[in-house]
């Protein structure tokens, strides 16, 4: 995503001055040490000193920023090896490594003043790389905060109620900006109405921009008359034409008219059909491939008569996909027992309730880890 890319390429501009900062504060630790004796160490010395000082420092914040837990196995021994045999090459060496006595304290004060100076300017240098840090992060949760307004304006909660149908739709996106896509096109005072509901791949800022983009060549294309089939033919060239090649959705969609249910799909998961009397549950199943995958593809469509209190249910692969604390999946028998389940014990029950009820026992399985989107149609008058 290429916010998140920015994002990291100014903290990455801002990592030397910050290991600067370490090395200035922790540098004079061993030198101000060295001012306690009756007698200061010689210049090279201390130079000596404060650079290993400020060089273990720096080895230790770098392991723990960048995560190389690794390194430790070096930095710990190093940390105590190195400044050993420091001491131990100023013990062999005597009194070569101390100044004269007539110039003792004037060594003293210096280095006091090197210490103060240097821990001075890291703390500064520190206050400005977090300070930096502070508006990187501000800019990134503000970025965010526009993402997740404009998913909530492409891909509003759907709840209408029509002379043919009630027709319920929320997508729980699983960040600011999700990629799964529900929307609706009613025309002709409620004759027809277009329900359709994609799966992005991914998540995130990149997956919503697909979404919207499919979501605009979707309802542009429905200014042109076409049966579905023909409506996702045009609409996945253009996909093909105006994404990655990694990048591609799965869609599932239905047309409602007076006596008749169309219904296309590319690569989504199967349409269920569920009946009140009898009690009895079908499965329209994908047989094409998902949107963007392949430019010269003929989608085709189904068509069937519904009955009074038929309920459709169409669903994206969150629901499928959670997974327990003993890494179990879900999976898709079990979301469509459970779909069944709830709308078959759920007649004349506002569609929005059977909605929570699906979500929550689903939740109650695993948290959520990728959008979830159920869209749900209960058929009136054929």
């Amino acid at each position: 995503m290429a916010e998140v890319t920015e994002s990291r390429k100014l903290q990455r501009a801002n990592w030397p001055a910050l290991f600067v900062g370490i090395y200035l504060v922790f540098a004079p630790m061993p030198v101000l040490l060295m001012a306690i004796p009756q007698r200061p160490f010689s210049l090279p010395y201390v130079l000596i000193a404060g650079t290993i000082g400020g060089l273990i420092s720096v080895s230790w914040a770098a392991a723990f920023i960048f995560r190389r837990f690794a390194w430790l196995a070096f930095i710990v021994p190093g940390s105590i090896l190195v400044p050993w045999a420091l001491s131990r090459g100023a013990a062999k060496l005597g009194a070569a490594l101390f100044v004269a006595e007539q110039s003792a304290t004037t060594h003293r004060l210096l280095y006091v003043l090197f210490g103060i100076c240097s821990i001075i300017a890291g703390y500064v240098l520190l206050v400005g790389v977090i300070r930096r840090f502070d508006r990187i992060g501000a800019r990134s949760l503000a970025e965010l905060d526009v993402a997740r307004r404009m998913h909530e304006s492409i891909v509003p909660s759907i709840a209408i109620s029509t002379g043919q149908a009630d027709v319920f739709a929320r997508s729980e996106a699983s960040s600011e900006m999700g990629g799964d896509l529900i929307d609706l096109v009613v025309r002709d005072d409620g004759r027809e109405i277009d329900l359709f509901l994609a799966d992005v791949s991914g998540h995130g800022v990149g997956a919503g921009i697909v979404m919207g983009m499919l979501k605009a060549s979707i309802r542009t294309r429905l200014l042109a008359a076409g049966d579905l089939g023909s409506i996702l033919t045009d609409v996945n060239r253009i996909i093909c034409d105006l994404t990655k090649p990694e990048m591609f959705a799965t869609l599932a969609c239905v047309r409602l008219r007076p006596g008749s249910v169309q219904y296309a799909m590319a690569g989504h998961l199967p349409i269920l059909r569920i009946s009140a009397d009898p009690k009895a549950c079908e499965e329209f199943e994908n047989q094409h491939l998902p949107l963007g995958v392949d430019a010269p593809i003929e989608f085709t469509f189904g068509e069937l008569t519904p009955s009074p209190g038929d309920t459709l249910a169409i669903f994206s692969d969150g629901l499928v996909e959670v997974r327990n604390s003993a890494g179990q999946e879900f999976g898709l028998a079990a979301a469509n027992a459970l779909v069944f389940e709830e709308v078959v014990g759920a007649q004349g029950i506002d569609l929005s309730l059977v909605y929570d009820r699906i979500l929550q026992r689903v939740r109650a399985f695993g948290p959520q880890f990728d959008d979830q989107t159920l869209l749900l149609v209960r058929i009136k008058q054929p």
